[in-house]
């Protein structure tokens, strides 16, 4: 799993954290930790820069 590398866990750690797990003790289930929801791609607000207007200010800046 190239996230789990990304964000420095094992694959084991990162396939749980997507799949969800089961605690056990003494043989019996525990408890249930619910698997992340998957990010949802958000509208950004207009009151931050585009890409395109960031890049257009660092160009016209020049070298620092």
């Amino acid at each position: 799993m190239a996230a789990a590398r990304e964000v420095g866990v094992s694959r084991t750690t990162g396939a749980n954290w997507s799949r969800g797990y089961k605690t056990y003790r003494n043989g019996e289930v525990v408890g249930f930790v619910a698997p992340l929801d998957r990010l949802a791609v958000r509208q950004i607000s207009p009151r931050f820069l585009s890409e395109e207007e960031r890049i257009e200010i660092a160009d016209r800046a020049g070298p620092a």
